[in-house]
């Protein structure tokens, strides 16, 4: 299966579960999770696959070693999620994965654990 076979399946898939996918220009498919727009990434590595909640958090000034406190204790609570500062301004989120099988890709457990991921820093946020 080619990149472009892998992305159009899995644009089926997120249709399938409820999502509205666009497949963008760079070859990426762009939904809404709960309002927020993610994006799954699909590389020339047939097995490699990504899901980012891109920008999720906007670090403020002073705020940033919490910010950096909060991403470690949310990546460390979820294991296959990371949840990173992206930047100097934002904080972003990303489930990455090597597929055993590219046909049958985990969505909607990898939104699961992003949507948990992106929970537990705000939770540690709000702290």
């Amino acid at each position: 299966m080619n990149k472009d076979e892998r992305i159009a399946q899995n644009a089926r898939i997120l249709r399938t579960l409820g999502y509205a996918p666009e497949v963008t220009e760079a070859g990426g498919i762009r939904f809404k999770i709960e309002g927020v727009t993610c994006f799954l990434m699909l590389d020339d590595e047939v097995a490699y696959w990504s899901l980012l909640y891109h920008r999720f958090w906007p670090i403020r000034e002073g705020q940033r070693a919490r910010v950096e406190e909060a991403a470690i204790a949310a990546t460390a609570g979820t294991k296959v999620a990371k949840v990173y500062l992206a930047g100097d301004d934002n904080v972003t989120a990303s489930v990455e994965l090597l597929l055993p099988s590219p046909e049958a890709p985990p969505i909607r457990r990898a939104v699961a654990t992003l949507l948990y991921a992106v929970s537990l820093f705000k939770e540690k946020m709000a702290q």
